[in-house]
């Protein structure tokens, strides 16, 4: 899996669909004042989910079929404070495509916000780089590019993503990332996984 996400860092199943990702992203990498970037229905989940957790969001909406530009992240940057900006790399219910490699750039130069990135559909189907980006967390789910059943996730988090998620206590239980990554690094699973789809990702991973 690290090799499809372009990272070093772990990268962890998470027992649940995508959505659970999006929320343990949220959860674990935001503390109070989101950008949320919107190009489609999954943008605007992203949103929700935040508004949900208790965050301040403010969202930057491009037109159907098109993407936020890395120069209007920048602007919106300037013009308020956020300690999180979210994107999707490529928005599945319009197919585009966001700059990811520009956005990162423009939330690195204009703050010290946490990138959080869903790779739902790009993972497996194009390039993805996570640590050349800069991003903070990115997530994926089983049942797009890897083309495997769905109902699981996979996610990877920046040391400094993990670092702020130990002071949030707001984390919850069955999403929470530091016991994601407390298990990971004793080779377990912090809840019972899905054996059956284990085990057809490791076929599938091994055909690649």
């Amino acid at each position: 899996l690290q090799p499809l996400f372009g990272t070093e860092r772990p990268v962890y199943v998470v027992g649940g669909s995508a959505t659970s990702a999006m929320e343990m992203a949220i959860r674990c990498g935001s503390a109070e004042r989101v950008l949320s970037l919107v190009c489609g229905a999954f943008g605007e989940r992203f949103a929700e989910i935040a508004e949900l957790s208790g965050r301040e969001v403010t969202r930057v909406i491009a037109e159907p079929g098109e993407t936020v530009s890395a120069q209007q992240v920048s602007l919106a940057l300037e013009q308020g404070a956020y300690d999180t900006v979210t994107v999707v790399h490529s928005e599945t219910s319009t197919g585009a495509l966001s700059d990811v490699t520009g956005i990162a750039r423009a939330v690195r130069e204009a703050s010290n916000a946490m990138l959080l990135v869903d790779a739902v559909t790009s993972v497996g189907a194009m390039p993805v780089e996570m640590d050349a980006w800069g991003a903070d967390f990115v997530f994926a789910g089983s049942q797009k590019a890897l083309a495997l059943p769905p109902g699981l996730a996979f996610a990877a988090a920046s040391e400094r993503l993990l670092k702020r998620a130990r002071t949030l206590f707001d984390r919850g239980f069955t999403l929470d990332l530091v016991r994601y990554d407390d298990f990971w690094h004793k080779s377990q699973s912090p809840t019972t996984p899905s054996i059956a789809l284990l085990y057809a990702l490791d076929r599938q991973l091994a055909d690649i």
